[in-house]
């Protein structure tokens, strides 16, 4: 599956101006990447985008604000509108620890962040030189903040594992994997993510079974037991209940059009 695809319900709907791009060497450890948007939408219409987020936090400047985006529990549709543009970060566990102690506890939340000065630096940047510009003032700010710790970069290493590895399925098999116990690995995912450890194993689940169910001929049984859910029936409550939308239906929504839920 392509990242630059995944967490979005429908890659169609992306911006035609949306580009990812990798962090410098000094921030890597802040900073999964970074991504710049920017959008036009005829008055009076408006853009829908159906997120199915990663299980992390977002940094986003845009013309009016900064806000910290936490995670998020279930799909959501954000809805773009006029002419605007957006610098982000989508935040490395350690990255997060930078302005909140408490992730948890800002869920399905976000959290606006007063700087005017990195806001005014940012805008004057994006407007003279482009959105890339943008990227390089906000990287140069975060360049000059404290190391992260061990645990945070143990985090980091937590999320980057459960991501990549299919083989992943249990909190016991990320704490043999990285060879500490099982309630550290709950605290770190608490302290750094703000979700569970199988909340972000259960995400990664689902944005696989979401592009299978766009693009492969599989059954639903077929993709519940590639993904490990137990059935189709448990495959298709975790997917309801995330997503907003049975598989069979979300299928649908993907290869034919709209209904498309949330």
């Amino acid at each position: 599956m392509s990242e630059h695809t995944r967490g979005r319900l429908y890659p169609e709907e992306q911006p035609p101006t949306f580009r990812r791009i990798t962090p410098h060497e000094c921030v890597k450890d802040l900073v999964r990447w970074w991504w710049v948007s920017a959008w036009e939408v005829s008055l009076g219409s408006t853009s829908q985008q159906h997120i199915l987020a990663y299980p992390d936090s977002k940094l986003s400047i845009e013309p009016d604000a900064i806000k910290i985006t936490c995670p998020t529990t279930q799909a959501y549709a954000h809805e773009l509108a006029g002419t605007s543009w957006v610098v982000g970060a989508r935040l490395q566990p350690a990255g997060i620890a930078l302005f909140t102690e408490d992730p948890a506890s800002l869920a399905d939340r976000f959290l606006p962040l007063h700087d005017p000065h990195l806001h005014e630096s940012t805008k004057n940047a994006v407007d003279a030189q482009g959105l890339e510009a943008g990227v390089g003032v906000v990287e140069k700010r975060l360049r000059d903040s404290p190391p992260p710790s061990e645990l945070a970069l143990l985090a980091n290493a937590m999320v980057a594992l459960i991501e990549v590895s299919d083989k992943i399925t249990k909190i016991e098999e990320i704490a043999e994997a990285l060879n500490v116990s099982v309630g550290t690995v709950h605290r770190l995912a608490e302290r750094y993510i703000g979700v569970t450890p199988y909340k972000i194993i259960q995400r990664r689940r689902l944005h696989t079974a979401a592009e299978q169910l766009r693009h492969s001929p599989k059954s639903l049984a077929e993709i519940a037991l590639a993904n490990g859910f137990s059935d189709q029936a448990h495959f298709a409550k975790e997917f309801k209940k995330v997503v907003g939308l049975p598989p069979s239906q979300y299928r649908e929504s993907a290869t034919h059009g709209y209904p498309r839920g949330k």
